[in-house]
């Protein structure tokens, strides 16, 4: 089943024919992004590539990672920037950081 809010009924049987209602959740399985290079770059330098991990590699996901905005020398967090995946999961980003030196 997708991730989501269901009604489950149980029906008993015999003496027992009562039917119980319940609200069930399928929570979204949390994938982690690890980033996983090019960690730096001189002042004036163009961004590289970023290239990251993932916690589950059969989760199928578009984009990028990106980072903070910012070019004065100094340290920017990366970001999800443009990932996506379907609404089967969630993304978290390790807190990691891109320095301009």
């Amino acid at each position: 089943r997708e991730a989501g809010s269901y009604k489950v009924s149980i029906v008993g049987t015999g003496n027992f024919k009562d039917a119980i209602e319940y609200d069930w959740a399928i929570l979204p399985k949390n994938v982690v992004i690890t980033p996983s290079t090019n960690f730096s770059k001189i002042y004036g330098d163009s961004d590289p590539a970023f290239f990251f991990t993932k916690s589950d590699d059969s989760v199928p996901m578009g984009g990028n990672i990106s980072r903070e905005a910012g070019e004065v020398v100094g340290t920017y967090r990366f970001t999800l920037g443009t990932l996506s995946v379907n609404s089967n999961y969630t993304l978290s980003i390790e807190e990691m950081y891109f320095k301009i030196e």
